[in-house]
Parts: structure tokens; sequence; C-alpha cells
């Protein structure tokens, strides 16, 4: 075929039972190329993509590499990416394949650096409709602080990641907010289309937003958050809302860790509390990731008590 505009990386570890409800939705669209990149997983994951492949060679491309993780695949994908922009599709959710149809075709009369889409929460009994732009209007964003970015929500220009070296965190959880956030310092058109393209599976307990799953990876998660918290230097030097961006991924990173404590009651030991606390204090030395961790009436009651087991169980109290 001849180059597409649109790259789909589909990360696939442990997914051969969705990959039926994922892949078929991508059939029949033009202009696009899908990379259905096996990450070692020990399941059927790879024979299940090269069926696609083998039926539909012209869209499909089934690739197998060495197990390094989430980020890993999304740096494998975009170096092989022939589309002038690319999507991220996990293998256990899905398109609206309408939706994407009409994002292909945008695709192809822009230049713009970010393009934001809504995007559906799917749970086991409802569907949820999420708007990512607080005005709702399609058209392009001055300001991206109105803006709710998502993995799901985002389809960038490649060249973004290429001219600027952008590289993911591998063989960690959560690096989703690295995605999100740093290819931002460097983006200048971004825009805005008000309808739903990816549809995203909820209601696994073994999902990384689990508060089970977030206590057993915290580490990662903690590294993730300072390695965004890292470059807030620079995204308080711009003036597109990027600064707002990432405040609220740092501070949701840290509710995030937070309320997993508080939900499955885990008894906090003095280096938790410590370690913690530390993390509030050079997190809140500036004033607009301050104002924004301080929203939650949880972290602020909390941080009033260093994190200690009797913050923790109050904070328990407030939650219900």
């Amino acid at each position: 075929m001849d180059k597409p505009i649109l790259s789909i990386i589909v990360p696939s570890y442990k997914t051969a039972m969705f990959m039926d409800s994922c892949l078929p939705t991508f059939i029949g669209i033009e202009d696009i190329e899908v990379l259905l990149i096996d990450d070692g997983s020990p399941d059927d994951s790879l024979n299940k993509a090269k069926e696609y492949e083998t039926k539909n060679p012209r869209l499909f491309k089934a690739i197998h590499k060495s197990n390094g993780g989430h980020g890993s695949v999304i740096n494998f994908g975009i170096k092989l990416a022939r589309g002038k922009y690319f999507k991220i599709v996990d293998g256990d959710d899905w398109v609206n394949t309408d939706g994407l149809t009409k994002l292909v075709a945008f695709l192809k009369n822009t230049d713009c650096d970010v393009i934001v889409n809504d995007f559906c929460q799917v749970y086991p009994n409802e569907t949820k409709y999420i708007k990512t732009h607080n005005h709702g209007v399609e058209g392009p964003i001055e300001n991206i602080s109105s803006v709710n970015l998502a993995i799901h929500s985002i389809t960038y220009k490649k060249s973004l990641f290429d001219n600027n070296r952008i590289t993911l965190s591998e063989k960690v959880f959560y690096e989703d907010q690295e995605y999100v956030c740093l290819p931002l310092l460097y983006a200048t058109k971004f825009y805005y289309l008000p309808f739903s393209v990816y549809m995203y599976r909820l209601g696994n307990s073994e999902q990384s937003v689990s508060s089970a799953s977030v206590l057993k990876h915290k580490n990662d998660l903690i590294h993730v958050l300072y390695s965004v918290f890292s470059r807030y230097p620079d995204a308080l030097k711009t003036s597109n809302g990027t600064s707002a961006q990432f405040s609220r991924s740092i501070a949701n990173m840290l509710y995030l860790y937070i309320t997993s404590l508080v939900n499955e009651k885990t008894s906090v030991n003095k280096d938790t509390s410590a370690e913690l606390y530390k993390m509030y204090k050079d997190l809140t030395k500036y004033t607009m990731l301050k104002q924004t961790i301080n929203d939650s009436k949880i972290i602020k009651f909390c941080a009033a008590f260093h994190f200690s087991k009797l913050g923790f169980f109050f904070a328990r109290k407030i939650k219900r």
C-alpha cells in the first residue's frame, strides 16, 4: 500500500481473547496501517495477529518483540510506523469505526501536531461518553488547559516524537502519563474533534488503575511521576496551557497512590509516611502544582498529618 496517513499501534500482551473484538473495527478503513505488536505474550496473541495479517496484509502487520512493557511497544512501534500520524489502541480495547473514518479524513487535510477526540469508557453494564474539551466545539485549541488529555483521546504527528527524540520509560506501568505530557513541550498546533474514536474497556480488577494494582506497582508510579515532574520547569516556560496539563497529570498520579492506600486499608509504616511527605514537599514547591494537588481534600488532609497512620485513618472516614 502507499504510505498511510495514520499508523495504529496495537500493543498486545495477553490480549488474544479480545482481538476478535478489537481488530475487525479497523477493517474497511483506507489510508491506515495497523501494527499488531506482540510484547512477548505467553498466550496466543501473536498467532491471532498473524491470522489477521494473512487475511488482510494491506492493513495488518504482525510483529513480535521480546517483553519490555507497554512503553517499549510504543517506542518500538513509532520507529516502524510509516504514517504521518499515529495513534495507540490497546489490544483489549477497540475503535468506533465511523469515528476513526472521520478522523482519517480530517488528518488528510491538516498539519496539526496534536488532534484530540472524545472517547468512551466501556464498563460491563454501561458505556460512558467522555467529552475531553470543556467548550465542546470543533476547532483549533489555543490553550490546552481546557482539555482533558488521555492516551485514549490523542493522535500525534509522528515527527513530534522523531524530531525531539521522545521515548517512554520501559518495563513500567503508568508510562501513559509520559506519553500524554512530554510531547506537549514541543507541540504548537492543537485541534479538537467532538466525536469518539476510542472505546476503552474498564471493569477488570487486574487493570493498572485498580487500587490493588497501584500498590503492587507503586514503584513504577513513583518513577513515572518524577519523570514527568523533572520536565515541569520546562512546562512552566510554555504559554499554551502545557503547565496545567503537567500539574493535573502529576496531581492525579499522587492522588491515585494515596487513594489506593486509603481504599485498600493498607498499613502505612514510617518509611512510607516519610516517602510520601518528601514527595509532597518536592511537588508543592511550585505554586500552580501545589494548588492542583491541594484541590484533593484527601491529599491535603493526609499532608496535614504528614501522611501518618492517623492521617490515613481520618482520610478513610472522609472518603465514606
